[in-house]
């Protein structure tokens, strides 16, 4: 069989009888052209397999230029198209699969030569020839890295006129991929770094004057920082060469310069610079699936960035002119006009501020009272009631003062003047009462300082300490200050603080539990306490009373559990007057429910009509009674077997199965317990002690067996009437079943569950042999019995 498979397989591949594709036949034409070829829809996924033939003809020489010529095609002077640029994408994708043939034409002089002349364009290079061109280059950076390098170190004009299209960002992107490239043979960084200064060379277009400036190209090239930086710290381990980016970008000499040309420059310059100086500043950002950072890591992220540090410290007083400098232009909303924004610069300017601050050695705080900054950022955080973003920095600032007082316990010379001359008490009570008076007013809403306002609150509270402020120097003429702030923190500050620490929806609750120790923790007296306990306890008794401790040994009881139940008074309450009353229609569920549960045919859960039911059940009546006129006369040796089938199955009980005991009504039950238990037709066990008889039957001789109330002509009648109503149910359904042969022997019908077992079948011998066996009390009806 295997090689039956073997050359099956052979078979199927020698003689094609897999799916040709359509690219092959189409490249069998002759004079067939590149176009046509284009427009396969096989065409792509045939050169990523590496197809032989399409390959070849693709690397024709009368091919593959005009393939490469279709990427950069110019269509400014054409009517646009849907399928504009449908070829163009179509030639990029195939000269990008990274096929060796492809690659290898394409690191050729003149198709290489040709690819970086797209840089010759004009700024702005167009968006898609842009992508096309990084594409591209990144593929050859790939496959054939020490070509790219080789080329790029021999001509380094192409780096110029990369940089000179930077404001295109896939050529940023194109420029990033080579300066982070580590490759076993090929490491450009160094290079790139130290002798061609790409870092400086692109530092140089923030000092360009504001005609040349283009804001995209400096939005990009503090981007390429960003970038590289990142990159540089995040591998660092693996390729420790890319840390001569990270020593560069926080040289003084970088910085300064950089520095210079935000305080010379616009306001793009002085953005783009200050978003790559807090990115230099700040740790990295890590991933969610990378651990946080190590103590030694931020150390290490310390000692890197101090020199960058001492060189921002002198040009802290830019940054506080920057913040008092709004913008010139005002700022049109839905609801209105804003006649001086906060603004963008301001707000990057507020960040560097607290970066400074958070790593400052106290230089910065000297510099910052002398400006008295704090007084002024007080003043903006009130002002400017709705930018979250100015008052979260200037909450951060106020958390950083408090940090280092709680744990130098010496406040720091701007905590003094917040405290002195910035009044910061004041301010935040009359802030808290602006806002009280505001909503008040019908339709105003609350202010959207008030979150970052109560923590400073509590942030001034902690400071307070034991000494209520003393450390601070306040003056003594705002001594009233001091106790009005004391009264604001018990009426004001103390009620939202516990709103803020109220779980909404409360506690989650307790699991339920009757130990003493659950009950005493809700802090109830002990009288309460023994009361729930003794409750909890009477419920568990009452609702668990009835069940087993072993699913097991529950299975295993014979009928003595259930007498048992019956003397327990479970069924029956002895104080409730007896009622000889008994409902017909309660007697009759008993005994359908009874046959139902003891006769259904084992694995079956079906539903019976009545007349069924009713041939099975005088089916069985008939042999109970033959089996007990032999029982006296004659015992055989099967007799302990027949004992046990027959307490397994009887064919007629007036006991209620367990499971519907404990669901009946007080009255029903009565009846019950009125009644017999062991069946009027089939001749009781014999049994020595009352109560501990075989099978659990119920001794009527012993009056401890069951006492039931009322007196003995009341329980004879009531007994009298059961057993009539049972025989004439039992003359309506004593007609014993004809058994028929089936009258097709090869094909016999499926067995139903309502058909008669084997050995409930007599034959003709043994109905005759049984017949004058079969007794009948005084009043049966001897028509029914013998029809």
């Amino acid at each position: 069989a295997a090689t039956t498979t073997t050359t099956a397989a052979a078979m199927f591949w020698q003689f094609g009888a897999q799916d040709i594709s359509s690219i092959t036949t189409l490249l069998e034409k002759e004079n067939v052209t590149l176009d046509e070829v284009l427009e396969d829809k096989d065409v792509l996924q045939e050169c990523k397999s590496a197809n032989a033939s399409l390959v070849k003809f693709l690397c024709r020489d009368d091919i593959f230029p005009q393939l490469l010529s279709n990427v950069f095609h110019d269509t400014s002077k054409e009517p646009f198209a849907k399928d504009t640029f449908k070829q163009a994408n179509m030639s990029c994708e195939l000269l990008s699969t990274g096929v060796d043939n492809i690659v290898l034409r394409m690191c050729e002089e003149p198709f290489f030569d040709q690819l970086m002349a797209v840089l010759d364009k004009p700024a702005p290079l167009h968006p898609l020839h842009g992508s096309f061109f990084m594409k591209l280059f990144c593929t050859l950076l790939v496959t054939r890295p020490t070509v790219v390098v080789a080329a790029v170190k021999e001509e380094p004009a192409i780096l110029d006129k990369m940089i000179n299209h930077l404001d295109t960002p896939a050529i940023m992107e194109a420029l990033v991929r080579l300066c982070i490239f580590s490759g076993p043979d090929s490491k450009p960084c160094e290079w790139l770094a130290q002798e061609y200064k790409v870092l400086h060379k692109l530092a140089a277009l923030f000092a360009l004057p504001a005609d040349q400036i283009r804001s995209e190209q400096l939005f990009n090239a503090a981007q390429l920082f960003v970038d590289v930086l990142e990159t540089a710290r995040k591998d660092k381990e693996t390729s420790p060469e890319l840390g001569v980016y990270v020593r560069i970008l926080a040289s003084d000499e970088f910085l300064t310069g950089l520095l210079d040309s935000m305080t010379k420059g616009g306001r793009t310059v002085r953005e783009q610079a200050t978003r790559f100086i807090l990115s230099l500043l700040k740790e990295r950002v890590r991933g969610e699936e990378e651990p946080p950072a190590q103590e030694s890591e931020r150390q290490a992220h310390l000692a890197e960035i101090q020199g960058a540090l001492r060189t921002l410290r002198g040009h802290v007083q830019f940054l506080d002119e920057t913040l008092r400098t709004p913008p010139a232009t005002s700022l049109v909303t839905s609801s209105g006009s804003i006649g001086a924004p906060f603004g963008f610069i301001r707000l990057m300017a507020l960040e560097l501020l607290e970066t400074l601050l958070a790593n400052d050695d106290g230089q910065i705080q000297e510099v910052l009272v002398q400006r008295k900054t704090m007084d002024h950022l007080l003043t903006l955080f009130f002002q400017y009631s709705d930018n979250n973003f100015l008052h979260r920095h200037v909450s951060n600032m106020i958390r950083t003062l408090q940090t280092r007082y709680m744990e130098t316990s010496t406040p720091g010379p701007l905590l003094i003047q917040l405290f002195a001359e910035c009044r910061v008490l004041q301010r935040v009570m009359d802030g808290w009462k602006a806002n009280s008076e505001s909503e008040a007013q019908r339709g105003k809403p609350v202010k959207g300082y008030m979150g970052f306002l109560v923590t400073i609150a509590n942030d001034l509270e902690t400071m307070k300490g034991t000494n209520n402020f003393a450390p601070f120097n306040i003056p003594s003429d705002q001594a009233e200050t001091v106790n009005q702030w004391n009264e604001f923190v018990k009426s004001s500050l103390a009620p939202v603080n516990l709103k803020w620490e109220t779980v909404p929806g409360g506690e989650k609750p307790k699991a339920i539990s009757f130990s003493d120790d659950d009950f005493s923790a809700l802090g109830a007296n002990e009288e309460s306490v023994n009361a729930e306990i003794a409750f909890a306890k009477y419920m568990l008794a009452k609702y668990t009373s009835n069940l087993p401790d072993d699913i097991q040994a529950d299975a295993d009881r014979d009928d003595e559990d259930f007498q048992m139940s019956y003397e327990s008074g479970t069924l029956f309450n002895p104080a409730v007057p007896y009622s000889t009353d008994v409902n017909p229609a309660f007697q009759s569920r008993i005994l359908n429910n009874a046959w139902r549960i003891q006769d259904a045919p084992e694995g079956h859960d079906v539903e019976m009509t009545t007349d069924e039911w009713n041939e099975k059940k005088g089916d069985d009546v008939v042999k109970a009674r033959a089996n007990s006129d032999s029982e006296e006369d004659n015992s055989s040796p099967d007799e302990d077997d027949y004992a046990a089938d027959d307490s397994r199955r009887q064919p007629f009980s007036l006991r209620a199965p367990a499971t519907e005991a404990v669901l009946l009504s007080p009255r029903s039950a009565q009846a019950v317990a009125g009644m017999p238990t062991e069946d009027p037709f089939v001749s009781p066990r014999k049994s020595g002690k009352s109560g501990d008889s075989e099978g659990g039957w119920a001794d009527f001789d012993s009056p401890q067996a069951m006492e039931v109330p009322g007196s003995d002509e009341q329980y004879q009648r009531s007994l009298d009437q059961a057993l009539a109503e049972a025989d004439d149910e039992i003359k309506r359904a004593a007609r014993p079943p004809v058994a028929k042969k089936p009258t097709h022997v090869n094909k016999p019908l499926p067995p139903t569950p309502f058909e008669l077992r084997d050995d409930q079948l007599l034959t003709e011998e043994e109905e005759k042999a049984d017949a004058p066996s079969l007794k009948l009390k005084d009043g049966d009806d001897g028509g029914d019995s013998a029809a």
